[in-house]
């Protein structure tokens, strides 16, 4: 029992610094578009605030629509490859604990964690709860490239408003700001943003001397 504890922890990381979505709907894709990008070899290194005001750094390495790396605090290092039907393949090594955690979406359900592909890829997802979309009509010129303001009001039950400067070139959003006190303050914006030459080598971990834990269906976690 300790194994599968320590795993159902460990893999609560997997949605760390995300959005929790559903699947991407139509009208959501319009505006947030990445169709450009579907297929490029991506990286960015980004910085966002956690519920209590905490700063993490994330570094993503997106390989088009087939796998992507996600370092957080260069602790969590989680990596998320898609087969040939669509499935998901969730590796997690937690390098603090040395832990390594496999899962796919179905042991993650059974968690209650409903990841999904463009929270981890694209930093940025359609909520679940009722929303609203209003464009903003502004643009921004930032380091990484210009991108255009939308605002995002969440409904009930947890209710926020967001402003998301998006770039459809990068299929991103350079930057998110939450309204608090009346005024906007950022939660997560990218300070680094580039194309990469992509290689197996770069979506590999096997840390040596960890703890392998698969929380798939049919694996036994029990001590």
């Amino acid at each position: 029992m300790m194994l599968r504890r320590l795993a159902s922890s460990a893999i609560l990381a997997l949605v760390s610094g995300t959005c929790l979505a559903a699947e991407p709907m139509e009208n959501w894709l319009k505006v947030f578009p990445r169709s450009a990008v579907a297929e490029q070899s991506v990286y960015f290194h980004a910085r966002y605030l956690d519920a209590r005001g905490i700063e993490h750094r994330q570094e993503v390495w997106r390989d088009g629509s087939r796998r992507v790396r996600r370092v957080t605090d260069d602790r969590l290092d989680l990596i998320v490859a898609r087969d040939a039907d669509g499935e998901y393949e969730y590796k997690l090594a937690d390098r603090d604990r040395h832990i390594l955690v496999i899962a796919d979406r179905t042991s993650l359900y059974r968690a209650g964690i409903f990841s999904d592909w463009d929270a981890v890829a694209y930093a940025f997802s359609e909520p679940r709860a009722e929303h609203e979309i209003i464009a903003s009509g502004g643009s921004e010129q930032t380091a990484s490239g210009p991108c255009s303001w939308t605002t995002l009001i969440v409904k009930a039950p947890a209710a926020s408003t967001n402003r998301v400067c998006w770039s459809a070139e990068w299929g991103l959003p350079l930057s998110i700001q939450d309204r608090r006190n009346n005024e906007w303050q950022t939660q997560f914006e990218i300070i680094e943003l580039r194309t990469f030459q992509s290689s197996d080598a770069v979506f590999e971990t096997a840390p040596a001397g960890y703890v392998e834990m698969d929380m798939r269906a049919g694996e036994d976690l029990s001590d």
